[in-house]
């Protein structure tokens, strides 16, 4: 009996393990699989991340097959990265983004306590070439967010209302 039940508690943890792209000798800061897809997004950062060192990449794909990986290379990786994080009563929104080109990326993990659902979670991709232009990847229900470990860590987005830098 004991046997059947460790084996079930087994099964069930890891029916809701969050899939990600980072790998062991990384830290994930962000992985959720898109709701309706079999592709997952996560931010994966070195574990010796601090302001001194280490680095933080963005990696975008099927499991095993990634499809954007962003930056190429990892040396001064965070500054190319900006945070945005705001919060009031009934609300918490924290916000991660970066540019490729014409393509402005953000990741986000929304708080609305007031709303239903009260979370939202995901990427959102603008194309700055073409007006109302927005992709809105959106998480499934299992979702790591640890962002607010990069307060502090990756530049503030001075350019983003929700931002509340310091100068």
């Amino acid at each position: 009996m004991r046997h059947c039940l460790a084996l079930i508690i087994l099964i069930a943890t890891n029916a809701l393990a969050v899939e990600s792209h980072c790998s062991s000798q990384e830290r994930t800061i962000f992985s959720c699989k898109v709701m309706n897809s079999s592709k997952v997004v996560s931010l994966c950062a070195s574990q010796n991340l601090s302001a001194e060192s280490g680095s933080l990449t963005y990696k975008f794909g099927k499991i095993n097959r990634i499809e954007l990986s962003y930056p190429n290379n990892s040396e001064r990786s965070l500054e190319k990265f900006r945070y945005a994080h705001y919060v009031r009563y009934q609300v918490d929104r924290k916000q991660i983004s970066f540019t490729i080109g014409a393509y402005n990326y953000s990741i986000l993990d929304y708080y609305e306590g007031e709303q239903k659902p009260s979370t939202y979670r995901g990427v959102l991709v603008v194309d700055t070439r073409v007006e109302n232009s927005e992709t809105s990847l959106l998480c499934g229900p299992q979702a790591i967010s640890d962002l607010t470990t990069l307060d502090g860590l990756v530049p503030c987005d001075e350019g983003n209302a929700l931002a509340n830098c310091k100068p």
